[in-house]
């Protein structure tokens, strides 16, 4: 039993005024004797004894009801299972939510001012930690009975751009209070309750101890909103001059119908393309463009829908390395079979794009691949040990390889030296055309989704002149990709991937003997674009940069003692220290905290852009109804709490335990009916007596 107005309790000293009332009405009366009325004494005196009853009765009750009175605006609790009740130690976790979703108007204001007057309503000797919904999951929280170093700490908050993860922050929050080993634990949040930040990133759903007391404060805002949840460059092949094709999903996230919205395409910030989008409530829509870049080498760009309740997801960044010369190695057996990889690449002989060399068999050796884009090896037959290193060593640092098979070479110095142990497959036997009427084979469909074939034939219309295969080799394993297939099945060309690099392996090889492929419309194309693609900087060109977790570009070892920095949007220079595993070089930017365009560079010289952008789960602003939210902590007292006020008196209750001043009231009432009915008795008594 407690009480949260102990001052009232002073009242009770209100129970001495009907004592004294009772003492001081007390009448001394004079006895005068009658002998005639002596047979009266004693119906008298009984009737004396039952008057004083009475009004010792009503005395009694008078004083109750004065107690029980003043016991309910005393505000009594009784909190089962606690002999201390509120006078027990008290730790709070304050969770205030900063994600991308509380940019919305005013909101982020509104959530710091509510957090101030949560921390007006701690008592002396609470201990409070602060902790943001966008702080990494298992940070420990540091808890301070000083108030004001919290409001300081409150200051410091900013808007941030990165997800809110509330499941994994109130799973470590009520760990650390469970730690602390106070009697009273409870973590208030003051979040907009967006539903998506309570989707757990374990499989396990976190788990919560029954002490800890939820208070959920929530924050109202706009649920209407557009947002581009994906974007960038589609697949292709990048070369000068050649257009760029990139996309945008726009997804309407609300219920009601929108106008038309404009999508903008920028690269260096200049506007070059713009569309416009008319979206239906839940619709999601892919928005195309066709682009033209001014120059070659590293671009950046941004794809921008106009602004609406919340700005930060109306943007996607994207980057691309466009080469500006490709420089390329022919090496081989026959003169001929050079000299058609070279028209293919280079059919003008003018070098625009590539820088060609060419050397047979035996002229020279596989060294000096530093300052090389892409090798191609025609029928070559075989190599040592060292070349095959400094194959491996040219791949991993990004360099493209093409290898053509026939007559000269060795199966088994390949399998043995190169492709076994670096590619991860090997080659089997030497197989002629299995066409018994024809004695070759043809190609099977082209897959158009390869970036190989992106461009080259018209839409749904891949129809060519197949080249005649009369001898291929057979791949033994499954370790690679099959981007064109053979009309049996079999796989023609496979690409393999490995560090920053890649290799494309076609199965048959360009004498007469091997196919008629060079003669084939096919060639020249395939040729040409296999070099452009295996030009292309790879590291990191698949994954999806997302604030908050690391950026890493990986390249070959280079000069340890060069300063690597990476620049941030804001422009800020942050010094990194390279990662050193072997011959490869990783450089990470821990915990970038803003969308836009990351530039890596080694002593001030560009050497990779990143494009970082925002979580799309951030733009769903649909929010946790409650009993959804009751349901996630089944084994914690959860509070909705919409004011301060109702917050107040939620954490009361639950330090103090149930109030009982109503039942205080009613029993007052109970007494006073009594009192009412018993002083009736006593006057009809007294009436009675005197006649009247």
């Amino acid at each position: 039993m407690g009480f949260l107005n102990t001052i009232i309790l002073v009242g009770l000293l209100g129970i001495a005024v009907p004592v004294l009332i009772h003492l001081f009405a007390r009448q001394k009366l004079k006895e005068i004797r009658f002998s005639s009325l002596a047979f009266l004494k004693r119906v008298h005196q009984q009737k004396i004894r039952r008057m004083k009853f009475r009004q010792i009765l009503l005395l009694i009750l008078r004083s109750l009801v004065i107690c029980f009175i003043v016991l309910a605006f005393a505000r009594p609790t009784c909190k089962q299972g606690s002999t201390l009740g509120g006078n027990a130690g008290s730790s709070v976790a304050l969770v205030l939510d900063n994600s991308m979703s509380m940019g919305r108007k005013e909101m982020m204001k509104e959530a710091a001012g509510r957090a101030k007057q949560v921390l007006d309503l701690m008592v002396s000797g609470d201990e409070i930690g602060l902790v943001r919904t966008t702080d990494p999951v298992g940070k420990t929280m540091h808890f301070s009975v000083d108030r004001n170093r919290v409001r300081s700490d409150l200051d410091a908050v900013k808007l941030s751009e990165k997800r809110g993860n509330l499941a994994g922050i109130l799973s470590g929050a009520a760990r650390d209070l469970v730690a602390s080993g106070e009697p009273n634990q409870e973590i208030v949040v003051i979040s907009d309750l967006q539903a998506s930040g309570f989707e757990s990133e374990t499989e396990s759903p976190p788990t919560y101890d029954s002490k800890v007391n939820l208070f959920f404060i929530p924050l109202e805002g706009e649920t209407h909103n557009l947002a581009i949840i994906e974007g960038g460059l589609d697949r292709q092949i990048l070369q000068p001059g050649a257009p760029l094709q990139c996309y945008a999903v726009v997804k309407h996230f609300g219920s009601r119908q929108t106008e038309e919205s404009l999508v903008r395409v920028f690269l260096s910030n200049k506007p070059v393309a713009q569309k416009m989008v008319t979206l239906e409530p839940g619709e999601a829509q892919r928005i195309t463009f066709r682009i033209r870049p001014e120059h070659s080498g590293w671009i950046e760009g941004a794809i921008q829908l106009e602004d609406d309740v919340l700005t930060m997801d109306n943007r996607v960044f994207f980057t691309a390395w466009i080469p500006r010369q490709i420089r390329v190695r022919i090496a081989g057996t026959s003169p001929e079979e050079l000299d058609w990889v070279r028209l293919a690449l280079d059919p003008t002989a003018r070098g625009s794009l590539f820088q060609l060399e060419s050397f047979r068999y035996g002229q020279r050796r596989l060294t000096e691949l530093e300052d090389l884009d892409v090798l191609f090896l025609v029928n070559y037959p075989r190599f040592d040990p060292d070349e095959a290193d400094r194959l491996r060593r040219f791949i991993d640092g990004g360099g493209g390889l093409v290898i053509l098979f026939g007559d000269e070479v060795d199966l088994r110095n390949y399998n043995d030296i190169l492709l076994s142990p670096v590619l991860g497959f090997s080659t089997g036997h030497v197989v002629g055309g299995k066409d018994p009427q024809t004695g070759f084979m043809t190609l099977g469909p082209v897959d158009q989704g390869h970036p190989l074939f992106e461009g080259v034939f018209e839409a749904g219309n891949t129809a060519f002149r197949s080249p005649r295969i009369r001898r291929t080799v057979e791949f033994v394993g499954s370790d690679f990709l099959t981007v064109l297939r053979l009309s049996d099945g079999s796989p023609f060309l496979i690409e393999k991937k490995r560090g920053e690099g890649g290799v494309f392996l076609l199965s048959t090889g360009l004498k007469a003997s091997w196919s008629d492929i060079p003669f084939a419309s096919i060639f020249a194309p395939l040729i040409f674009r296999s070099a452009v693609y295996l030009s292309a900087p790879r590291s990191g060109e698949e994954e999806r940069h997302i604030v908050g977790n690391p950026v890493r570009f990986e390249t070959s070892a280079g000069d340890i003692d060069a300063e690597y920095t990476v620049v941030n949007p804001s422009n800020e220079r942050i010094i990194i220290v390279p990662d050193i595993k072997g011959e490869r070089m990783i450089l990470t930017c821990p915990d970038p905290a803003e969308s836009g365009i990351y530039r890596f560079e080694r002593d001030g010289r560009l050497i990779a852009l990143r494009a970082v952008n925002i979580d799309p789960r951030e733009s769903d602003l649909t929010v946790l109804d409650i009993p959804t939210l009751k349901d996630r902590f089944p084994e914690s007292k959860v509070f909705y709490v919409e004011n301060i006020p109702a917050l107040e008196r939620s954490i009361k209750r639950s330090r103090w335990g149930r109030e009982l001043w109503r039942e205080m009231i009613l029993i007052a009432l109970l007494i006073l009916i009594a009192e009412t009915v018993v002083a009736r008795e006593t006057r009809r008594s007294s009436w009675a007596e005197t006649g009247t």
